[in-house]
């Protein structure tokens, strides 16, 4: 995976983030599971 897709599949992960975030009562394993694959995505 390149820089360009990498990036933009960080992006699409925070925008589902923040949504879940803004939900009156975020799923904490949908959070982790989007911060897991975030970070996959950041170290890799």
């Amino acid at each position: 995976m390149n820089k360009a897709e990498r990036d933009k599949k960080a992006n699409e992960l925070k925008k589902q983030l923040e949504a879940e975030l803004k939900k009156d009562e975020p799923d904490a394993k949908v959070t982790m599971k989007i911060k897991g694959e975030l970070s996959k995505l950041i170290y890799s």
